[in-house]
């Protein structure tokens, strides 16, 4: 009865460390001190105050929450007391007393004070203001009641002012919240037993994970796509990175702190290994042409508003042709067991008309049905309108609109004014739509403007890599020794290589051993030849939707003319594993449609420019790849055309 009662039933192995893996999850960063606890709780809203202003940049409503965790309720209701006098008491001197010791994140966090001119005075009062006793909670298993139960329930309501919650164990179980960011332990107890974490260590652990869970927010760049993940461990530069970690401050304790990542280990919370890796400019790049003069071509995205600001309604709408059925009442029988006896036959007209013929009036009552329509929308999506009649009576709007009636009149001046406003309500229902996507939609320009090779790439680039996972595994591994020795290649010696190593995927090692492969071929064409890793320092646009693209790899080729005119080429490169090639068609169609479609803004007396992309590169199967390069880079004009 019970195996019938479950077999249609599917189970789903998703453990912590899978779901932490595939990037589900806050990242978590251990900060350690032996500032007394207090100071520990003022260092922690410090960054607090960091992290909410970071979600204010990107126009995201989020407070981040503090977590300030007891050992007993005595020592619970004592730090709260001595909080609220230490907040409305802060001084510059003991914030002084923080940055001295600031690193890593707390250290970023006091750079961005500065640059955004913040200063300590006005750091406190914004302290004072964010974490005064109307925004604290202390709960308790003696201080609970149902507002407070409420409070819990909805701290990631942006109506919830709470940032600071103080606790002891009875938030272990059952709780978990989106924008917990930090949590401070306020005591410092170890019951490891034989090298195992206690029971403390893992619960604490266990509360750690329910905090880590993914605040969603959108990447302002509109880089990636998933709004549940992880964006950034592959650039820890980001300042968004910030956002994307759990910081939970602790004592210094190298004992309990080594307990506490074994038990995090093993909930799954943290891999077994993280390293940081580390790619610099070469010093001998950093004297070439290229480096200290040259320039990266890079396009815009523009709003299609904008893009299409001629005066029409846009052609989208003017080409496309509305369909109506009418509601005639008529009804037909039909003759289910009898052929020789067919049923009535029902026939309607079709007929085509502008939607001008349908009158002014009708269209302005019909568009008075829709807030989509008033006139400050319209405007918007239609900066040259003049006014609401212009939009309904003028042939390059509404009124030149086509539209096929299907019914049994066999022209409009026989349908009544109710059928007509009908007919009207139907073709704007179906536009709106498409009048919200055009004010929301995006396509890249195709003219590409130069900007400083130094000022967009950095000469120091920093990863976090999680050893733990196969794929950052592979993605950590230097060419001078991967595990594959098919890519060996020892890229510090290589002159036309700009960084000084590949730390990137199997894909993209193999597409650096194709180029070095064919270096003698690109020599006999070329005098500069410089391969260049794009780590988030580059991005374009695609021409038909706007969507931002980082090519892996930039390619810049200089072939000298005998009239002392220089051709200059950047070439945009994707290597892509076969299993992403589909999703990813968008941007091989893009890479394809460069050569021709790109329009260089620049051009001097000694130097041309031309801006390619190569179809996606693949290892296994490289034909069009390989093709492309043998027929238009390697064969391209030595001499000017």
């Amino acid at each position: 009865m019970i195996a019938r009662k479950y077999e249609n039933k599917v189970i789903f192995d998703y453990p912590l460390k899978k779901f932490r893996e595939d990037r589900y999850s806050k990242d978590v960063e251990v900060i350690e001190s032996d500032l007394e606890p207090l100071d520990r709780a003022i260092q922690a809203i410090v960054l607090s105050q960091y992290k909410r202003k970071l979600f204010a940049e990107i126009k995201q409503n989020v407070n981040p929450v503090v977590l300030l965790k007891s050992e007993t309720l005595s020592a619970n209701k004592k730090i709260f007391e001595d909080f609220k006098v230490a907040v409305s008491s802060l001084n510059a001197t003991e914030i002084e007393r923080v940055k001295k010791r600031a690193k890593g994140d707390l250290k970023a966090a006091f750079d961005y004070f500065e640059l955004h001119s913040i200063t300590i005075d006005n750091l406190i009062l914004e302290l004072k203001g964010d974490f005064d006793e109307e925004h604290l909670l202390i709960v308790d298993g003696n201080n609970i009641d149902s507002r407070k139960q409420q409070l819990l329930n909805s701290l990631e309501d942006p109506a919830n002012s709470v940032r600071a919650i103080f606790a002891v164990d009875m938030l272990n179980e059952g709780w978990d919240v989106l924008n917990l960011y930090d949590i401070v332990r306020l005591y410092d107890k170890r019951d490891a037993g034989k090298n195992k974490p206690g029971k403390t260590t893992m619960r604490e652990a266990q509360l750690i994970g329910r905090g880590a869970r993914y605040m969603p927010f959108e990447d302002p760049n509109k880089l990636t796509s998933g709004r549940d993940k992880r964006k950034y461990d592959g650039d820890a530069s980001n300042p968004l990175r910030v956002i994307e970690k759990l910081h939970y401050h602790s004592a210094n304790n190298p004992r309990y702190i080594q307990e506490l990542h074994i038990a995090l280990v093993q909930t799954g919370i943290l891999p077994d290994t993280k390293k940081q890796l580390e790619l610099c400019l070469k010093d001998e790049f950093k004297k070439s042409r290229l480096y200290k003069k040259g320039v990266v071509f890079v396009n815009e995205r523009e709003s299609l508003v904008r893009a299409e600001n001629d005066g029409t309604i846009g052609r989208t709408i003017s080409n496309k042709v509305f369909k109506v059925k009418m509601l005639t009442g008529k009804m037909r029988t039909d003759r289910i067991f009898n052929d020789d006896l067919p049923g009535e036959i029902l026939s309607n007209i079709e007929i085509g008309i502008k939607l001008r013929e349908l009158g002014p009036h009708v269209l302005r009552a019909a568009l008075n049905s829709f807030s989509t329509y008033n006139f400050d929308s319209l405007k918007a999506l239609y900066p040259q309108l003049k006014s609401c009649k212009e939009f309904v009576e003028s042939d390059k709007y509404l009124a030149g609109i086509p539209v096929s009636v299907d019914g049994d009149k066999g022209s409009i001046g026989e349908y009544s004014q109710e059928d007509k406003y009908y007919i009207a309500k139907s073709v704007l229902m179906e536009m709106e739509p498409i009048l919200r996507k055009r004010g929301q939609s995006y396509r890249g320009t195709k003219v590409f403007k130069p900007a400083d090779f130094r000022k967009m790439f950095r000469d120091r680039i920093v990863l976090n890599v999680a050893v733990s996972s196969s794929e950052a595994r592979e993605f950590g591994e230097s060419m001078k020794t991967p595990k594959n020795p098919d890519y060996a290649l020892d890229l510090s010696a290589a002159e036309w290589y700009a960084y000084d190593d590949n730390f990137g995927t199997s894909e993209e090692k193999a597409l650096v051993k194709y180029i070095e492969g064919k270096m003698e071929d690109f020599r006999k064409k070329y005098d500069e030849i410089y391969l260049v890793r794009n780590e988030k320092d580059v991005k374009i646009y695609d021409f038909a939707e706007g969507r931002a693209f980082e090519p892996d790899y930039l390619l810049f080729l200089r072939v000298k003319g005998d009239t002392e005119k220089f051709k200059n080429m950047q070439l945009f490169i994707e290597p892509k594993g076969a299993h992403l090639q589909e999703q990813d068609r968008w941007k091989n169609d893009f890479l394809k449609q460069m050569k021709s479609a790109a329009n260089v803004s620049l051009c001097t007396a000694t130097d041309d420019f031309e801006i390619w992309g190569i179809p996606f590169f693949n290892e296994s199967d490289n034909r069009e790849f390989d093709d492309y390069v043998m027929e238009n880079v390697l064969e391209y004009p030595s001499t000017p055309d």
